[in-house]
């Protein structure tokens, strides 16, 4: 039998990089970014007919099980699997002449809210843009770091983006687990009352879950 690829399963669209084969039992995912092709299903032995079948009209080369993919890092444990971007932050901290600053335990102060205005502006906002980029980057994992400044950057601005890669130094190493178990889906969501000081609008946050495993917030 030569394996089809399909980009959607029943009615539901997926992912336009996503590539789901269901037939005769055998389920495989195949994400594709680039060059670079993550695959999972529930057979081993058939997912390597599906590559050598793939083999034969594309050039693969099968890096065995997966370890790093788009600066992700994972690494298999007994209690699950460890996604993580430690190498990321370390070369984020050099990058910003970071890396032997001295970690805060949090990644902002607690109650702090920074308004417009509220200390002169930066006369070259570039740095404070790109530290911002590199973190937004870095909540893929680290979603405890997604509440971010964003606006007409500040002095106090790039001390608070600064504050966030002290925590960081401390906490270089934390990522998410993702554990096996069964498909509920729960969430998580809280909110103040009129808690931006500039147009007194709520700050809400929300995480969801499937079994023990963040899957978005």
């Amino acid at each position: 039998m030569v394996p089809y690829l399909v980009k959607a399963r029943g009615n539901l669209y997926a992912d336009g990089n996503l590539f789901i084969y269901d037939h005769d039992g055998h389920l495989v995912f195949l994400l594709l970014y680039v060059d670079d092709i993550i695959v999972i299903g529930n057979h081993p032995s058939f997912i390597a007919s599906l590559l050598a079948t793939l083999g034969q009209d594309f050039n693969l080369k099968d890096l065995g099980r997966l370890h790093y993919f788009l600066r992700l890092q994972f690494d298999y444990t007994p209690a699950g699997l460890f996604v993580h971007q430690t190498k990321y932050a370390t070369d984020l901290l050099h990058k910003f002449s970071m890396s032997e600053c001295k970690p805060c335990k949090t990644p902002c102060t607690p109650n702090a809210h920074l308004i417009a205005n509220d200390s002169p502006l930066l006369p070259n906002p570039i740095v404070y843009k790109s530290m911002l980029g590199a973190l937004h980057y870095l909540t893929l994992t680290r979603p405890n770091l997604s509440f971010a400044v964003m606006g007409s950057p500040t002095s106090n601005h790039l001390l608070a983006t600064e504050c966030i890669l002290r925590y960081l130094q401390g906490t270089i190493h934390q990522g998410l687990v993702f554990t096996l178990g069964p498909l509920t889906l729960s969430a998580y969501t809280d909110a103040d009352w009129a808690g931006d000081p500039m147009d007194r609008k709520l700050i809400y946050g929300i995480l969801v879950f499937l079994d023990n495993s963040p899957i978005t917030w």
